[in-house]
C-alpha cells in the first residue's frame, strides 16, 4: 500500500553503491527506515530531499510488520537553512537528533510518537533562529530535560531525590535530581544560583526558554544523567561538546 507521511530525517547511511537508508521520525508512525534507492547520485530526483535534519513528505510502500520501506518520492517541507549553514547550530541539531534516534525504539505507531516528534520539531524550529551561545546552551539543556521526562526519567528538582526533604544542597547525577546535605556523599555543595537554574531548566519547557539561561556546567550535568540513566553513547555529544567548548 502506498503511504504518504510527514517526518524529520534523523540520519542517513550509505547503502550499497548508490543508495541510502534514512531514519525518519514521524508523529504518526514513530521511527522507521526508508530505503532511498539511487539518492547517492546527484542526478536522482530525490537527492535534494533526503538531507538529514530536514522535515519532509515521503511516499513509500507500507507493509505490515515491517519497519524499513522503499521510498518512492520525497519532498522537502522545511530545510532549516540557518541551522545547516552555521556550525554550532548544525552540531546542536545533530546532537538533538542523535539523542532522539537513540531513545526512540524502532516500532511502527509506537506509544508517544506524537510527543517525541513535537519535541524535536519545536526544538529544531527554535534552533534555526538562534544566534548566541547562551541561546544554544539554554535550548540544549531544556531539550535534554524534556527528553528525560518523555521517557520516564524526569529530574527531581523539587526536593531531595532520596528522602524528600525540601532543603537541598546539590544536584546528583546518580540520583537524577537534588539531594539534601545528609545525602551529599562525596558531592560538593552547589550555590543557590546553580540550584535555581537547574530547577528552571527542568520546569521551563521549550515555550519559556527565553525566560531562563543555562550554563555549560548545566548542559554537562544533563549529559551525564542521559549517559548514566538512559545508556546514551557519549559519541552523540562529542562534536557538540568540542564546538561549544564543554569539558
Amino acid at each position: 500500500m502506498l503511504e504518504t507521511d510527514t517526518g524529520i530525517i534523523l540520519k542517513s547511511m550509505p547503502f550499497k553503491e548508490r543508495d541510502q537508508i534514512l531514519t525518519v521520525l514521524s508523529p504518526v508512525y514513530g521511527k522507521y527506515g526508508l530505503l532511498a534507492a539511487g539518492t547517492a547520485k546527484l542526478t536522482s530526483r530525490n537527492a535534494s530531499s533526503v538531507l538529514p535534519l530536514t522535515k519532509g513528505e515521503f511516499s513509500f510502500d507500507l507493509k505490515d510488520g515491517k519497519t524499513l520501506f522503499k521510498l518512492r518520492q520525497a519532498r522537502t517541507l522545511v530545510l532549516y537553512r540557518n541551522m545547516h549553514e552555521d556550525l554550532p547550530l548544525s552540531c546542536t541539531g545533530e546532537m538533538m537528533a542523535g539523542l532522539m534516534e537513540y531513545m526512540v525504539p524502532v516500532e511502527m505507531e509506537s506509544e508517544g510518537a506524537l510527543e517525541q516528534y513535537a519535541l524535536l520539531h519545536d526544538a529544531l524550529t527554535l534552533l534555526n533562529n538562534m544566534k548566541t551561545e547562551e541561546q544554544i546552551l539554554t535550548l540544549s539543556a531544556v531539550y535534554m530535560a524534556e527528553l528525560l521526562k518523555l521517557f520516564g526519567m524526569g529530574l527531581e528538582t523539587e526536593c531531595c531525590a532520596v528522602c524528600g526533604k525540601t532543603v537541598v544542597s546539590a544536584f546528583s547525577v546518580e540520583q537524577g535530581g537534588f539531594v539534601c546535605e545528609e545525602h551529599l556523599g562525596t558531592l560538593k555543595k552547589m550555590d543557590t544560583v546553580q540550584l535555581k537554574r537547574m530547577r528552571w531548566i527542568n520546569h521551563a519547557g521549550l515555550a519559556h526558554i527565553t525566560e531562563i539561561s543555562a550554563e555549560k556546567e548545566d548542559v554537562k550535568c544533563l549529559e551525564e544523567v542521559l549517559v548514566r540513566h538512559a545508556g546514551v553513547n557519549r559519541r552523540i555529544f562529542s562534536l557538540y561538546n568540542r564546538i561549544n567548548r564543554i569539558d
